[in-house]
């Protein structure tokens, strides 16, 4: 099982000489809808909102199935590049065991997207680092120990690499290595 936590955001540090940040995208998950998010290639996802484990008056995201290339996307494309010069992912993560037994692969995964197809997605931090997109330095292997982490990932080289303009934040549940929903 994995959830995100409140705070998942794409930020960025503007091309200004005051380099000031600007946040692109942020979901609290505290409306308790995901409104601001599609599927993949217009499929239902898989994301649900539910309390938090370890404190039931905030809310998380967590996935009822599993799925690859993604399962949620934010829904509108932000503009990232060459406007601006840091880019960065930041959000919260906790891996815990379904019915107190750990699964071979916890399958948690976030990054960046040029689309929702499913085709076009670099995934920047999950819980199994060979299947990770991102160079050495930006990969993020997520901890999978039964406690909230948080991570602040700036994926600028991998946007400058491959000369990523429009991105969506994607997540999922990965469908590999035996990886179970939620």
């Amino acid at each position: 099982t994995q959830v995100l936590k409140a705070g998942l955001l794409l930020a960025v540090a503007a091309a200004a000489p005051a380099r000031a940040q600007v946040t692109l995208f942020a979901d609290r998950f505290e409306s308790g809808a995901l409104n601001r998010w599609i599927g993949k290639a217009g499929d239902v996802p898989h994301g649900a909102i539910v309390p938090d484990p370890f404190n039931p008056d905030n809310h998380v995201l967590t996935f009822t199935g599993v799925n690859f290339g993604g399962d949620l996307f934010s829904a509108v494309p932000v503009t990232v590049y060459p406007q601006y010069q840091q880019l960065t992912l930041s959000f919260d993560f906790l891996a815990l065991p379904v019915g107190g037994v750990p699964p071979s692969e916890y399958g948690g995964f976030a990054g960046v997207a040029t689309d929702n197809s499913g085709l076009d997605s670099y995934f920047i931090a999950g819980t199994y680092p060979p299947a990770l997109d991102a160079p050495p330095g930006v990969a993020t292997e997520l901890m999978a120990d039964g406690q909230w982490h948080h991570y602040q990932i700036d994926f600028t080289p991998l946007a400058v690499a491959d000369n990523l303009t429009n991105l969506q934040v994607v997540l999922e549940d990965w469908a590999g290595l035996g990886s179970i929903p939620g």
